[in-house]
């Protein structure tokens, strides 16, 4: 049995589902300003999970899947902040279907990276592009499968953002076909948010068109 590493911090309003992902013990505040401020029409749904590590990607990918079983919910639209964010990049990789767009803040491509995945990052990088040398998994690092996301994407960083986010940031919305990228401004970023949620909503879940401006 999947042991259950998902924990509802809350669950608001009703219709399209809004699952919102963060580490538990890297909380910030806005998934929750969010709250106060919601999409018209959405069902918002605060997740914590347990700090992620290179082990802990892939059975959080799953855990994923079993809540939104579980929640009868046939598709979500995911935002994932921090690692969060690989999660968020696993799933939409291995389960297309499942997922109607993501929104990414201050995330990297991957989690925490072991000396043996610095080796097979660069044994990747001489690979044609689509023919990574790994399957998804629990080491996970989503530079090699990001043309493999369809959906409509956001990408977001914040004034606290380090350069190596920064930079992760770019290969972000450079790599997914459909991406987005807006960086927040400080002391607006819960206004600016807010804002730029609503905004993605209403761009098409099918053929969107991609969007580059910051």
């Amino acid at each position: 049995m999947l042991q259950q590493l998902l924990t509802i911090v809350e669950d608001k309003g009703s219709g399209q589902p809004l699952v919102i992902l963060f580490e538990r013990e890297k909380g910030t505040e806005l998934p929750f300003y969010l709250l106060d401020n919601p999409v018209d029409d959405s069902r918002i749904i605060l997740v914590s999970l347990p700090e992620i590590d290179e082990l802990g990607c892939n059975a959080l990918t799953e855990n994923l899947l079993t809540f939104l079983d579980q929640q009868s919910i046939r598709q979500a639209s995911l935002i994932g902040f921090g690692e969060a964010g690989a999660v968020v990049q696993n799933f939409a990789i291995a389960h297309q279907k499942r997922v109607r767009r993501i929104l990414l803040v201050d995330s990297p491509t991957r989690p925490h990276v072991r000396w043996i995945e610095k080796v097979l990052n660069k044994i990747e990088k001489a690979l044609p592009l689509g023919l990574p040398f790994r399957a998804t998994g629990a080491a996970f690092d989503a530079r090699a499968f990001l043309q493999r996301i369809r959906c409509p994407s956001m990408v977001v960083i914040t004034e606290a953002a380090s350069e190596h986010v920064k930079a992760e940031a770019k290969i972000l919305s450079d790599s997914m076909a459909t991406a987005w990228f807006k960086k927040l401004t400080l002391h607006k970023e819960k206004e600016e948010f807010v804002s730029i949620i609503k905004e993605f909503y209403s761009v098409p879940a099918k053929r969107p068109q991609k969007n580059r401006a910051a």
